[in-house]
Parts: structure tokens; sequence; C-alpha cells
């Protein structure tokens, strides 16, 4: 962009937004994955909450997927150091918690 701008010294030294033309904010990828994050997160914390309002007796097989699908999957994370870059193993994370989810509204609505 034709706009003056200092980073603070190294390339990406934690910038989440860069300057664009016209003074307004394009988000970089540091924020686009923050956000993604948290998103997996919602998707955790809603699928848990579910969880606490089904039958413990009626929905148990449900209740099991559901505790097996909420541990983190070591493929996933290993560690703060050590992650899956694969997109396609975090989308189908991400559609097996929905569909569980999703699962679990359907099983109190009966």
């Amino acid at each position: 962009p034709n706009t003056e701008w200092s980073e603070g010294g190294e390339r990406g030294s934690g910038t989440l937004a860069y300057p664009g033309p016209e003074f307004e904010l394009i988000p970089g990828m540091r924020l686009a994955n923050i956000r993604e994050g948290l998103e997996d997160y919602e998707f955790f914390a809603a699928l848990q909450s579910e969880a606490t309002r089904l039958d413990k007796t009626r929905d148990a097989k449900l209740l099991q997927r559901i505790g097996a699908a909420l541990e983190m999957d070591v493929d996933i994370v290993a560690s703060v150091f050590d992650w899956t870059k694969d997109r396609e193993r975090l989308e189908a994370k991400r559609r097996q918690l929905a569909g569980l989810i999703r699962e679990a509204r359907d099983a109190r609505a009966r």
C-alpha cells in the first residue's frame, strides 16, 4: 500500500493486521488463525455443554462418543510444539464435533 508504516523491526513480528489503502485494516494470517482457534474452542465448549443436558441412561452411547470426541486427537495436537498442518484433518474434526452437537440437540428434543 502507499502508506508509511513500520512493522516494528523483524518481518512478521507478531503483526495481526496490516494497513491498507484508505487506512483500512487488512487482517493477517495470524489473526485468521486466532479466529479459527476461537471457533474451534466454541465447538468443544458447545458440545460439552450439550452433553451435560443429556440423559445419562438413555443417551449413554451418544455420551460415550461425545467423551471420545472431546479428547484432543494426538494426530492433531501432540504438544505445544507439534501439531498438524493438514487442513483436511482439522476440517474432519470440526465436522465430527458439529455432527455430535446436532445429534445431542436432536436427542434432547426427543
